[in-house]
């Protein structure tokens, strides 16, 4: 473990049976995830979910009050965690993928402001109280209407623990498990074209990015993507092969710029957590992640058996 932590870099650690087995670096540092902070707010609308605030996924943005106009009056919360919302961008809303984080952004102040109606910092505190973060975190404002959050290695591997255990953290089903088994998978269908180049950005409700741009990043998401966690699944841009060939179809991964990123299976007992981590030169092919990701599942599985999840 020591050998691919210094391969790695950065901080992390790692997870067993809800517990950190090893680690390395600052963990106890709060950092700002990047794109990897996208599931919190997935998280943030299963809350939503679990309030009654929303009915459900397929709710249109219009009903809950957002004031968008034409093609995006179709827009519901599936097709913004799966980055098929079409916002800024010419086609409606399920009609094409495109890593939109003006959508994202659209994500955030939807649920902040027409769901929740509280600033980010007391909605967060609230759902995440009984997962007793260990470390200073927060969610800090960037004008006009941005917020990111900042959270150390591991209170972020808490996070990704409670969603490995399906909602459930401390022995304690904090969050529906219902919502879990109905929405942790992809939502972006296999087949679904990817949107059209689009020169002008048309964000007529004047709330910015959420740190990058309307189409960015990977054509990767049909088949892959949903809830803004990656899964390990068959894509069409590797012609059906899985994103990470050498790895089980159970895996699932939050990717962020500067080396964050999570690595857990609900059918696994042991997860990866890394912040700052050495992915640079790996990140001109996905594929290039993988033998680090690859040695890593062999060693958890040759030292502390299969893994299997008791859940």
């Amino acid at each position: 473990m020591h050998e691919l932590a210094r391969k790695i870099g950065g901080s992390g650690c790692v997870v067993l049976d809800g517990k950190i087995l090893y680690s390395w670096g600052r963990i106890d540092r709060p950092v700002d995830w990047a794109s990897a902070s996208k599931p919190v707010l997935s998280t943030l609308f299963f809350c939503a979910l679990d309030r009654k605030l929303v009915r459900s996924a397929d709710e249109r943005l219009i009903d809950c009050g957002v004031p968008l106009r034409g093609k995006d009056s179709t827009i519901t919360f599936r097709s913004l965690g799966a980055m098929t919302s079409g916002y800024t961008l010419k086609e409606a809303a399920g009609k094409a993928y495109a890593y939109n984080d003006y959508g994202i952004q659209l994500y955030e102040y939807a649920l902040l402001e027409y769901l929740f109606h509280q600033p980010a910092q007391e909605v967060a505190s609230v759902q995440f109280e009984k997962l007793q973060f260990e470390d200073e975190w927060g969610y800090y404002h960037i004008p006009p209407k941005r917020h990111r959050i900042t959270l150390s290695v591991r209170d972020y591997a808490r996070l990704v623990w409670m969603w490995h255990n399906r909602g459930a953290w401390n022995e304690e089903q904090v969050i529906a498990r219902k919502w879990f088994r109905k929405y942790m998978r992809p939502q972006v269908p296999y087949d679904l074209p990817h949107a059209a180049p689009c020169e002008r950005i048309n964000d007529y409700l004047e709330i910015g990015s959420y740190g990058g741009g309307a189409d960015h990043f990977t054509h990767l998401g049909p088949g892959v993507y949903g809830f803004n966690w990656w899964y390990n699944r068959p894509t069409p841009l590797k012609e059906g092969a899985l994103l990470f060939p050498l790895l089980d179809d159970d895996w699932i991964l939050s990717i962020g710029v500067r080396g964050h990123l999570s690595l857990f299976s609900p059918k696994k007992n042991y997860a990866l957590i890394t912040s700052f981590g050495n992915w640079k030169d790996r990140q001109k092919e996905w594929g290039d992640y993988e033998p680090l990701l690859n040695s890593f599942v062999e060693h958890m599985e040759k030292t502390y058996g299969k893994g299997d999840a008791t859940r």
